[in-house]
C-alpha cells in the first residue's frame, strides 16, 4: 500500500467541518476509506470539531 502524507498549509482544518477549501483533501480521504488504496498521514490546524469527526474515519490526522 504506497503512503500518502498531506502537510495542510492553510488553516483550516482536515476534515473540512468549516464547508471551506479544504473540501478538495478532504473528498479524497473519503474516496480513500472506500477503496482503501492509499495510507494517508494527514498534518492539520487543530480544530475540536474535525478531530470528533476524524474518530469516525481510518485516517490518520495529527494536529499542529
Amino acid at each position: 500500500m504506497k503512503k500518502i502524507a498531506i502537510c495542510n498549509i492553510f488553516q483550516l482544518p482536515v476534515p473540512a467541518v468549516r464547508g471551506d477549501v479544504q473540501q478538495l483533501t478532504n473528498a479524497l480521504l473519503e474516496q480513500n476509506e472506500i477503496t482503501h488504496q492509499y495510507e494517508f498521514d494527514v498534518y492539520s490546524p487543530y480544530n475540536k470539531q474535525a478531530v470528533v469527526e476524524q474518530r469516525n474515519t481510518s485516517m490518520h490526522i495529527f494536529t499542529i
